[in-house]
């Protein structure tokens, strides 16, 4: 009944439910929301002339168009709710996995989820100390409140919209997790992220005017560090088509299945797009012809593990705010934090894009990477671009002559075959750890990747003289054991960043360096 009346209060009123047995198994989550209680309380509910349920037939949900039963508060539930309020109960899980085809299924209890939920249990304590409200300066044209939602205007081409939220007495998120796995999706989600971006900036936090740091083209930057190649100034431009046409296709097809024939098919069939199917494959086309270096991954479904990079890299910036006591919305991509705070944010937000540049680069990348400090104006939000954050360690720097060939004390060609070997062994290690955890990934794949990782860092390596891993790690050469012969009665000493792992341990600043 109550999200009967909660749903009422917005242009949506219907709410969807599951009649199969099988939906409601193994989700303790749910509590008393049990399939013999729902479809008990649906009956009764419809007899009373309370609930008005549209039934689909069974496996509706398969179809091509899929259809799933659902139900809406009548007249008279509504008018019996009169102006009750509703009490706010939290969910009982701070993280939710889904699988395929985006059903809830249970979570696996193992350390890494255990991991994972503390970690979002803690930012949501955090999170419920802080104060967030719409500025009393705001247009009152611009916001509508009924007993429990919030309503934001927006407006863009000349056509209103009007957005809903369903605010929570405290600020708090849930992570989503999909496919199943840890490493997909995972992204932050909180009743403010509901709000048009010029509505966001409206919000106070703990009574303090905010600004949004945003991470410009994320997708496409981390896409361009995989691969180690130069970004163009502007993924989106392609100097014939819209640029919000551009950013679209992009997006859009980095998401999509089915190479580029389905990423053009992605776009006919997003709601609002009015291009036809010539104009939308020579916009497709042009994108993949702009971005060459990553136009294999148009149409091959890397959205959802980006935005499980993204998700970590959210995370890890959250909990460095809390540690600097700044108070701190996630919206994806980007953070809601009071003005004050927004260079502090826009630092440690670099920090951890450099951290991850650092994990996931060939070692090649000229990519650049930007902080977007997004700023109201005039009803719209400002972009104010700050200076480019400089290449990862590996760039090659502009010289007016080429330098004299480096002399090596190793033999390159030996050095490589030893850094594969030992990359490899790395590779076993972590296939073994996810299996033990329930995750399954091609060793195909991993092995591919131990040997990129490998050639990029005797690539470094032959650039600048100095060895990555040591000896006593990886030797120069496969079956030289050299090692280093401690003093009796003293432990061998650990260089803290040299330590064993798929590639040397640096900090932020020697990253940067």
């Amino acid at each position: 009944m109550a999200t009967g009346g909660l749903a009422a209060e917005t242009s949506q009123p219907f709410v969807s439910f599951s009649r199969s047995r099988n939906w409601y198994a193994n989700r303790e989550a749910n509590g008393d929301l049990t399939y013999d209680n729902v479809i008990h309380a649906m009956k009764t509910g419809v007899d009373a002339g309370l609930f008005e349920e549209d039934r689909a037939r069974q496996g509706a949900h398969l179809d091509e168009v899929p259809r799933q039963s659902r139900f809406r508060a009548t007249p008279l539930l509504i008018e019996r709710l009169g102006d009750a309020r509703f009490e706010h109960l939290r969910p009982a899980s701070s993280i939710i996995m889904r699988d395929e085809a985006g059903v809830t299924v249970a979570i696996p209890d193992t350390e890494r989820a255990q991991r994972i939920r503390k970690e979002a249990d803690g930012l949501n304590e955090w999170l419920s100390g802080m104060r967030v409200e719409v500025s009393p300066d705001a247009s009152p044209e611009d916001w509508q409140r009924s007993r429990h939602h919030l309503r934001a205007r927006k407006v863009k081409d000349g056509v209103e919209t009007w957005a809903c939220a369903l605010p929570t007495p405290s600020p708090e998120i849930v992570r989503i997790f999909g496919r199943g796995r840890f490493d997909c999706h995972g992204r932050l989600y909180g009743w403010w992220q509901s709000l048009p971006k010029d509505r966001r900036a409206e919000l106070l936090i703990n009574g303090e005017l905010t600004v949004e740091p945003d991470f410009a083209m994320l997708h496409p930057t981390l896409l361009y560090a995989m691969v180690g190649a130069t970004m163009p100034r502007d993924v989106y431009d392609t100097g014939e088509h819209e640029r919000d046409h551009g950013k679209l296709a992009l997006n859009i097809g980095i998401n999509a299945k089915g190479g580029l024939k389905g990423a053009v098919d992605a776009l006919m069939w997003r709601d609002g797009w009015t291009g036809t199917r010539t104009y939308t494959q020579g916009l497709v086309d042009a994108i993949a012809e702009l971005n060459a270096p990553i136009a294999g991954f148009l149409g091959s479904d890397a959205g959802v593990r980006l935005m499980g990079i993204d998700s970590a890299m959210a995370v890890e910036v959250m909990k460095r705010c809390r540690k600097a006591d700044i108070a701190c919305l996630p919206v994806h991509d980007s953070f809601r934090v009071a003005a004050k705070s927004g260079n502090q944010v826009t630092a440690i937000m670099a920090d951890v894009l450099d951290a991850t540049f650092t994990r996931i680069s060939s070692g090649t990348s000229t990519t650049k990477r930007q902080i977007i400090l997004q700023v109201p104006r005039a009803g719209a939000a400002a972009l104010a671009a700050s200076p480019p954050v400089p290449a990862p360690v590996g760039a090659p720097a502009p010289s007016a002559a080429s330098p004299a060939p480096r002399s090596l004390p190793w033999d390159p060609a030996l050095r490589l075959d030893a850094m594969i070997a030992y990359q490899i062994g790395c590779a076993r290690a972590e296939m073994a750890q996810d299996r033990r955890q329930g995750l399954y990934t091609s060793w195909t794949e991993l092995e591919a990747a131990a040997r990129r990782i490998a050639k990029s860092v005797c690539a470094d390596e032959n650039a600048t003289g100095i060895r990555a891993f040591p000896i006593r790690i990886v030797p120069d050469r496969l079956g030289d054991t050299k090692k280093a012969s401690p003093k009796l009665g003293r432990s061998r000493k650990v260089n803290l960043s040299q330590g064993k792992g798929r590639r040397p341990r640096v900090t932020p600043t020697e990253a940067r360096a």
